[in-house]
């Protein structure tokens, strides 16, 4: 079996997912997706509610959908790109942290189940950049 990123995230967080009860990964990626885009200040209107009431509800995002929220990613990316090479450290970390805020509503919305989840999660730890607040997040929703 190869190597996933989540694996050389700290705080056990691999572990955890793989513990999460199959009935509640979409429940927990949506909570830690949110938590992300919160952390992150992501504005969510528009498209990024659309995202979060369409996963709510458990339905997976059209393909149009998903691919307006690859775009928005992408721009918030170009964005975390210029500003670095341009050295303004303080717009790359928030362009930064809200691109992978975003790439975690992107992944969680597909509906791809566990290995959605460890994307999710993978995003998120860069966003809010703490594997451990995610951890506490996962922590309330392992299985037994």
């Amino acid at each position: 079996m190869s190597q996933h990123r989540i694996d050389v995230l700290g705080a056990g967080v691999a572990g955890l997912v793989d513990r999460v009860n199959s009935d509640h990964l979409d429940r927990v990626g949506l909570l830690i997706a949110v938590a992300a885009l919160d952390a992150a200040a992501v504005p969510t209107e528009g498209l990024v509610t659309e995202a979060l009431t369409t996963w709510r509800s458990g339905r997976p995002a059209t393909a149009s959908h998903r691919l307006a929220i690859a775009a928005f990613r992408g721009r918030l990316d170009s964005l975390a790109f210029a500003a670095a090479h341009a050295g303004r450290d303080a717009e790359y970390r928030t362009a930064f942290a809200r691109a992978r805020a975003v790439a975690a509503l992107e992944f969680g919305a597909s509906g791809a189940g566990r290995e959605g989840l460890r994307e999710v999660v993978c995003e998120a730890c860069a966003a809010v950049g703490s594997a451990s607040l995610v951890a506490n997040l996962l922590l309330d929703h392992v299985g037994d």
